[in-house]
């Protein structure tokens, strides 16, 4: 097993979510179905369980197994009190087991699904050099965010947070938990449609191409106001500088693909008018499930280097898969 597998496999564990899961390679690959009637078959034989407990105390029978707080029978006290109800504890007490049981069940396979799509996320990933532990409370706090969530889409989007974090401890901030805690799938979906455009992770180029495919001003101004984007003037001009002291070379990197560019001249230097993204809106940035930006515009950021007289390659990577 790589040593991303057994870290996540540490993960469940610590989050006694390891009866998910198997340290046997060809059985670990759980699928969110198989996942689904494992929780089913939990939720059957947990409500079994307390229904023959109802029974067996003598507070429910056979005809009668729907769970319902009881009252005493008011029928018989005199007309000249006041009726009050007053709860049977002990039904009280098996509907709240039965609660807190089905609530935890369902954290449970909410985070399980979340890491099992971490660990597609980290598939034929290399191990990190990092020797860097991973941070106790920000576990915590990706957990309790994670269970929260059903949809396989925002689980998705949890298990590759978690991926990020695995690959590059201390990278991903508490803050960004608590915003994908606060988002909609919807939204999620809308903040991975712009990051998309991000070169470098840290800004996107303020273009004609982000009109073209939507992103106008009204669009740009609600990633502000959510904190993705820290403006969106257009007007912060991004300085292009070479990496190298003999010659000009730098590289511009967007999800699949990027920019190699080079030059004779390493002081040569130009600006790009960019959006740039907030520390969440970076954040978000580096996750491996974002799409490629579309041609239009990787031409214009192309058009922008090879005006200033540099040579200019486009290059792909292997991800993002889908």
């Amino acid at each position: 097993m790589s040593g991303l597998g057994a870290t996540l496999l540490k993960i469940a564990a610590k989050f006694s979510l390891d009866v998910y899961f198997s340290s046997d390679a060809r059985t670990r690959k759980l699928d969110l179905r198989e996942l689904r009637r494992l929780r089913a078959k939990i939720l059957v034989t947990a409500k079994a369980e307390l229904e023959a407990d109802q029974i067996r105390s003598g507070h429910k029978d056979l005809s009668d197994l729907p769970l319902a707080i009881e009252f005493s029978d008011t029928a018989q006290l005199p007309r000249k009190h006041r009726t009050e109800p007053v709860v049977t504890l002990s039904p009280l007490a098996i509907g709240i087991t039965r609660s807190v049981i089905v609530d935890r069940v369902r954290e449970d396979v909410n985070v399980a699904g979340a890491i099992l799509h971490a660990e597609e996320e980290l598939k034929e990933h290399p191990v990190p050099n990092s020797d860097k532990e991973l941070d106790e409370d920000w576990l915590h706090a990706w957990r309790k965010g994670a269970s929260e969530v059903a949809s396989e889409k925002m689980q998705q989007l949890w298990g590759a947070l978690l991926a990020a974090e695995v690959l590059r401890p201390g990278t991903q901030s508490r803050r960004t938990i608590e915003f994908l805690k606060s988002i909609s799938g919807a939204e999620a979906q809308e903040i991975a449609d712009l990051l998309r455009f991000a070169i470098d992770g840290t800004m996107v180029y303020s273009t004609p191409a982000l009109d073209e495919h939507h992103w106008n001003y009204g669009r740009l101004l609600e990633m502000v106001g959510i904190g993705i984007l820290s403006d969106c003037s257009g007007e912060v001009a991004a300085p292009i500088t070479s990496r190298s002291t003999e010659r000009f070379f730098t590289e511009l990197r967007w999800h699949g693909g990027g920019l190699r560019i080079t030059g004779s001249d390493p002081n040569h230097r130009f600006t790009m008018r960019v959006y740039s993204l907030t520390r969440i809106g970076r954040d978000l940035a580096s996750l491996r499930r974002l799409k490629a930006p579309p041609d239009a515009y990787v031409k214009e950021v192309k058009a922008l280097c090879s005006g200033q007289g540099l040579d200019v390659e486009q290059f792909v990577t292997l991800y993002p898969k889908d």
